[in-house]
């Protein structure tokens, strides 16, 4: 066993109390514990660093940077800091610099610091150096000096690059918003939470023959005359208030008293809080579209007058042919000495039949043009069919018809006009009616399908040619020989009004049915509350 013995006071009276960095400085040891090895404050020797330091806090006395310095020595080997500490001999609380390094010896670690006031080595700078040692501990602060400004240097220098990037990326996508922002060819204007413009298209500017500096910071609403304000402030504000994209269709705006129909779109823009910081206003110029949708709308209008009223001659030129002769029978029958009464009856009989036919005919082009719009209400449609089947039951025996009608259990209530749900089921049952002239089968069904009512009229006639089939909603069109072509129509209208649909499946010689559709009375509700 070899056995080695070390003299520590030896050591640190030749090895450390002779250090002198500076005229007042000097060097101490501790060991890895914090114990105080060395002082030149013999008091401090066996003492504890950590709590020589706890000591002076409870005293209040202003220290700063101990715990720093602590922490650095746990983990590195060596390293230079600031800090403000006691001076010995003086104990004045004094701005020091001090430098620490490490030695490891026989497992144990013990650590040489050296410590000196700021005036000392601002003292040791300006002069030329008087010892080696001193010389020494300058140069290894030099050295850590230096170290430490090479990496901050080149800290800011890669942070300095990587800011020359980033400026140059937000260069580059701004300049590609701008040109979006100005490329697309609709209004755009973008208003911060106090409705003030922070930017607008080009086009925007272009239309109204204004620079963008003309519009930017303006109130959009309170600075423009009151049919020239280029936002829609309605629609803006509920949109801060909602957080929503809103829209609203036909807007009207007036540049230089030159009318402009917009459809426009109002989207938010959050910021990092999750508020609504701003909104964009995206405005669709559609005054061309618009005018030219009324030109055929009334072109529309002038087509179907003129096909209404063709339609109309016909029908009432063979009513009225026929009452016609027979009226001249009738008149030849009076003038005649010997006057037959069952031809005068018989004359009388088909002007009056002719005359009801003028009366349904005249009807239902009444009941087409004039069809309102829908008073909606809630009803029982189990009920409503019920009637309706109840009112033509006599029709449908003196025909020959049998007829049957399922509907499933507990069917909801259906959200319609009442009027115009029974002339629907009417209409179905009277054109099933006219495909079986001799006789046949009637069903009709009433169904639940994905919160929407399904009014399914089936019958067993003679079916309906695909070719006919495409054309059987056209209005006037018509494979009956007294038929006007408008009670289907009617029937497609009454659906669309109710924001539902109709459709028909027939085969030749496979019967026909006609499926329609509306939503319930939940869709009707939420439809009528909007």
């Amino acid at each position: 066993v070899l056995g080695c013995a070390i003299d520590l006071a030896n050591i640190t009276a030749h090895y450390v109390a002779t250090i002198r960095p500076s005229k007042t400085g000097y060097a101490w040891l501790i060991d890895e514990t914090g114990m105080v090895l060395y002082h030149p404050n013999p008091k401090w020797i066996g003492l504890n660093l950590k709590d020589i330091v706890l000591e002076m806090e409870k005293k209040n006395i202003d220290i700063s940077g101990v715990e720093d310095i602590w922490r650095a020595m746990e983990i590195k080997g060596g390293g230079m800091y600031e800090y403000t500490f006691f001076h010995y001999p003086t104990e004045v609380i004094t701005k020091k610099l001090l430098a620490f390094a490490s030695v490891h010896f026989l497992n144990r670690r013990w650590i040489t610091l050296v410590c000196s006031p700021y005036s000392d080595v601002v003292y040791l700078m300006s002069g030329t150096f008087r010892n080696t040692l001193i010389l020494g501990s300058v140069s290894i602060l030099l050295v850590i000096g230096a170290t430490i400004f090479l990496l901050r240097m080149n800290k800011a220098r890669v942070k300095a690059y990587e800011r020359s990037v980033w400026a140059d990326r937000v260069f580059v996508a701004h300049k590609r918003m701008e040109a979006i922002f100005n490329g697309v060819p609709h209004y755009l204007v973008m208003i911060d939470s106090h409705f003030l413009i922070s930017d607008i298209n080009q086009r925007f500017c272009n239309v109204c023959m204004k620079p963008p500096a003309y519009f930017i910071g303006k109130h959009c609403y309170k600075d423009f005359p009151s049919k020239e304000r280029i936002c829609h402030y309605n629609l803006i504000q509920e949109c801060f208030k909602t957080g929503k994209i809103l829209e609203d269709r036909n807007w009207k705006l007036e540049v230089m008293e030159t009318p402009f129909f917009l459809d426009v779109s109002v989207i938010p823009l959050f910021g990092s809080k999750g508020d609504v910081e701003s909104v964009v206003q995206y405005a669709v110029d559609i005054t061309e579209k618009k005018a030219l949708t009324e030109k055929l709308i009334q072109a529309e209008k002038f087509a179907a007058i003129g096909q209404m009223s063709a339609h109309v001659a016909h029908e009432l030129r063979n009513p009225l042919t026929s009452i016609l002769l027979n009226a001249e029978l009738l008149e030849d029958e009076v003038d005649s000495e010997e006057m037959d009464m069952k031809e005068v009856l018989s004359s009388v009989r088909s002007i009056k039949d002719e005359i009801e036919r003028l009366s349904t005919i005249t009807e239902e082009y009444l009941a087409y043009t004039r069809l309102p719009r829908p008073k909606k209400q809630i009803l029982d449609p189990v009920e409503e069919v019920n009637s309706v089947i109840e009112m033509m039951k006599q029709e449908l025996n003196k025909r020959d018809i049998s007829f049957s009608f399922n509907a499933e259990p507990n069917m909801p209530k259906v959200f319609m006009d009442r009027g115009q749900f029974r002339q629907v089921l009417i209409n179905l049952i009277k054109n099933a009616m006219d495909a079986m002239p001799s006789s046949g089968h009637l069903n009709i069904s009433l169904m639940d399908r994905e919160n929407n009512l399904l009014l399914i009229v089936k019958d067993t006639g003679f079916g309906i040619p695909e070719d006919i089939r495409r054309r059987v909603f056209d209005p006037y069109f018509t494979t009956k020989e007294n038929g006007t072509g408008l009670g289907l129509a009617i029937v497609q209208y009454i659906a669309s009004a109710h924001n539902g649909w109709v459709d028909v499946e027939s085969q030749p010689g496979s019967g026909t049915t006609f499926i329609f559709s509306v939503p319930f009375h939940v869709d009707g509700e939420k439809e009528a509350q909007g």
